[in-house]
């Protein structure tokens, strides 16, 4: 039987499962990402046989060989809550992890150290394409305390020790779809690694943004979708020299802050007012 406080998500697209911090009772939520459910593992497969079944946090046991893993990335959307949970079980040690390959081997996985002021919880984790040959995957790390967070990334072979990548505070990581290269975007600088060679340091591209939103890449470009203060920017690379192909920056809000004196005091109201909407075009 499953403790009570272990929670299994029932992905409902396999290998883009999204997993959300869950720490509230009740028998299951439904949401986009799947069923969210508590209990003994037995019991949920008995219910619905066919499910994909997979734990949302590393005290769950593994899911038995009759169930797929079929999950390439896991994003915790609730980094604080998962940070103070660490806090309470750890008292800041490192965090350990098992990753699961195709073949239902298993590696056990150590974060990074944290200090005293934060510990790393485990926010993002894919999968390399197109390589049966050379399993691997990237694990992302992050920390937040206040106002400030830091990402690092985690290469994980099957018969080779575990590595962290130089220089790889990133947001969002992608592998190219012929699984040679490893990208991720910073706040305003993208990164690329050779997958085979990843303690090297990375080719770097500084894009100009203050923050990311979405990465894709296509067959033979990486489409950046990122922002500044006021306008969204969108640009297009071809990898893996990282030469940009074309930039778009597009208008999204209008300041319509005001600033109002009295006597020797300056007050300034920021306010910020939508003046458009982007959507990404499809990544070709």
């Amino acid at each position: 039987m499953l403790e009570n406080s272990c929670v299994w998500v029932i992905a409902g697209r396999e290998d883009t499962a999204r997993i959300e911090a869950y720490q509230t009772g009740g028998p299951a939520v439904r949401g986009a990402e799947g069923l969210k459910v508590r209990g003994d593992q037995a019991r949920l497969h008995s219910q619905w046989p066919d499910l994909n079944l997979s734990p949302s946090f590393a005290g769950c046991p593994a899911p038995v060989p009759s169930l797929r893993w079929g999950m390439s990335r896991i994003l915790l959307a609730s980094l604080m809550s998962t940070l103070v949970t660490a806090q309470a079980q750890t008292g800041f040690k490192p965090p350990i992890v098992s990753v699961y390959f195709h073949d239902w081997n298993m590696v056990r996985v150590q974060g990074p150290q944290g200090t005293d002021s934060y510990d790393y919880a485990l926010a993002g984790m894919i999968t390399r394409p197109a390589s049966p040959q050379k399993p691997q995957k990237t694990l992302q790390w992050c920390w937040q305390a206040l106002k400030f967070y830091g990402c690092q990334l985690q290469v994980v072979n099957k018969d080779v020790a575990p590595v962290f990548l130089f220089n790889s505070d990133v947001r969002e990581m992608a592998y190219t779809p012929d699984g040679r290269w490893l990208l991720g975007m910073g706040n305003n600088t993208l990164r690329i690694w050779n997958a085979d060679e990843v303690t090297g340091i990375p080719k770097t591209k500084v894009l100009g943004t203050l923050g990311v939103q979405q990465i894709e890449v296509s067959r033979r470009h990486v489409c950046i979708t990122g922002r500044d203060r006021l306008n969204v920017i969108y640009t297009v690379l071809r990898w893996p020299e990282l030469s940009v192909v074309r930039q778009q920056k597009v208008p999204e809000f209008r300041d319509a802050s005001r600033t109002t004196r009295q006597g020797n005091t300056t007050t300034t109201q920021l306010r910020f007012e939508r003046v458009n909407t982007f959507t990404p075009p499809s990544c070709s």
